[in-house]
């Protein structure tokens, strides 16, 4: 069993380096692992995606209120 995790472990090291680097025909491997983590599932992110969520809410009222003022 300790075999099998260190060929895990060994390829997962060699696609870590080889992330991003160009092969010879000028190719680059894309991989699941990203640059970008995403955001982080907090309290506080969560309060900001639904302020945002409000916003937007709120500018699409507005908006919809406004192009019926303009049809009349």
């Amino acid at each position: 069993m300790t075999a099998y995790d260190e060929e895990q472990e060994r390829e997962k090291r060699l696609a870590l380096e080889q992330e991003g680097v160009p092969d010879e025909d000028g190719w680059v491997t894309v991989t699941r692992h990203g640059k970008n983590k995403g955001a982080p599932r907090t309290e506080t992110m969560e309060k900001k995606v639904t302020s945002k969520d409000k916003k937007r809410q709120a500018e699409k009222v507005s908006n919809l209120l406004r192009a019926g003022q303009k049809g009349q």
